[in-house]
């Protein structure tokens, strides 16, 4: 579930348009199948970081808020 909405966030974010990669057509250079798997193996593991932190910066809160009440 996750790895489909990074996915389409990536794709959203990306500088070039991929709707050309995504089709079935060959690749324009060599270069742009590099910056495609790149970008996504770069923007992967950095999303997955922000989206783990957060969330436990929130759990941490609302354990703070608990242990006040």
């Amino acid at each position: 579930m996750w790895s489909i909405s990074f996915y389409i966030i990536f794709v959203m974010i990306s500088p070039r348009p991929l709707q050309h990669h995504l089709s079935c057509q060959r690749y324009s250079s060599n270069m742009d199948a590099i910056y495609l798997i790149v970008g996504a193996a770069v923007a992967g593991p950095l999303l997955v970081v922000l989206v783990t932190s957060v969330m436990n910066m929130l759990k941490e809160r609302a354990m703070f808020k608990q242990d006040l009440d």
